[in-house]
C-alpha cells in the first residue's frame, strides 16, 4: 500500500540520514542515506539511542534530551552542529527533529543533512576575504609610502625648476623658457595626481564626494598631457 511506497522511498533516498525514535530516543528504523552519511549498518545501530551520534561535549550539555523535550513541546527541532561517525571523526550537520504521536506514545523522526562542503566553501570564501582585505591593506600601506616618496622627488623638481626660472631665466631663449614652463608644469600634473592617488586611498565606501567639476576643463587637461602622443600618433 502506500504506506510500504512510502516506507521504500525513504529508506533509498542516501544524500540525507532519516531515522525514527521511539519514546527514550532509541532508534527503530534506519535508511541508507544514514548509513552511509554515519557508517553504521541498520543491524548495528537500531535499538541504540540516537545520543550515541552526538559528540561529548554536547552530551554533557544535555543537548540530545534538549532536543527530544523542544521537539515534543513544539512539534519541531532544528539545528546546526557536528555529530559523530562510526569511525569517531565528527562531521557538520543541519538537523530537522520532528515529534508527534502514534497510538498515544511519542515518535519522532530525525533528517540529517551533512553540510560538510558547504562549510568549506564557507571557510574558503572566509579565507579568500581576509586574504582580499590583508592585500588591499599591503596596496594601501604601498601606495602611501610611493606616494610620499614620489612627493618629495616632485617637490624637489618643482623648487629647483622654480629657482632656475628664477636665477636663469633671463639668460635662457624663449624656447629653453618654454621647455621649461611645459616641464614644471608637467610637474604640477604629476603632484596633483600623486594627491589624488593619496585622496583615493582613504576613500571608503562611507565617503561621500558630491563636489561638481568642469568636463571640458578635465578634457583640456588630459590634452594637453597627451599632446606629444598625440600629436605623434595622428590621434
Amino acid at each position: 500500500g502506500s504506506e510500504e511506497q512510502f516506507r521504500l522511498l525513504v529508506q533509498s533516498v542516501t544524500d540525507y540520514a532519516i531515522y525514527m525514535l521511539d519514546a527514550e530516543g532509541r532508534i527503530y528504523s534506519w535508511n541508507q542515506g544514514a548509513q552511509r552519511i554515519k557508517g553504521y549498518r541498520s543491524d548495528e545501530i537500531i535499538g541504540q539511542h540516537f545520543s550515541r551520534f552526538y559528540t561529548a561535549e554536547d552530551r554533557v550539555r544535555g543537548e540530545p534530551q534538549r532536543a527530544l523535550e523542544t521537539a515534543t513541546r513544539e512539534g519541531r527541532y532544528e539545528k546546526e552542529g557536528f555529530r559523530v561517525r562510526k569511525d569517531g571523526s565528527t562531521f557538520p550537520i543541519e538537523l530537522a527533529l520532528g515529534g508527534t504521536r502514534q497510538d498515544g506514545n511519542p515518535l519522532y523522526v530525525g533528517i540529517i543533512h551533512d553540510i560538510t562542503e558547504r562549510k568549506q566553501s564557507e571557510e574558503q570564501r572566509r579565507l579568500f576575504i581576509e586574504q582580499l582585505i590583508a592585500s588591499n591593506e599591503e596596496r594601501g600601506h604601498f601606495s602611501h609610502v610611493a606616494s610620499h616618496d614620489m612627493q618629495e622627488h616632485l617637490r624637489m623638481v618643482l623648487s629647483f625648476g622654480a629657482m632656475l626660472a628664477e636665477e636663469y631665466g633671463d639668460r635662457l631663449d624663449d624656447k629653453a623658457r618654454q621647455y621649461l614652463s611645459i616641464s614644471l608644469d608637467a610637474a604640477r600634473q604629476m603632484r596633483e595626481l600623486v594627491d589624488d592617488l593619496v585622496e583615493y586611498e582613504r576613500m571608503t565606501d562611507e565617503t561621500s564626494h558630491d563636489t561638481g567639476f568642469s568636463a571640458a576643463a578635465e578634457i583640456r587637461l588630459v590634452q594637453g598631457i597627451l599632446k606629444e602622443a598625440i600629436a605623434a600618433s595622428g590621434a
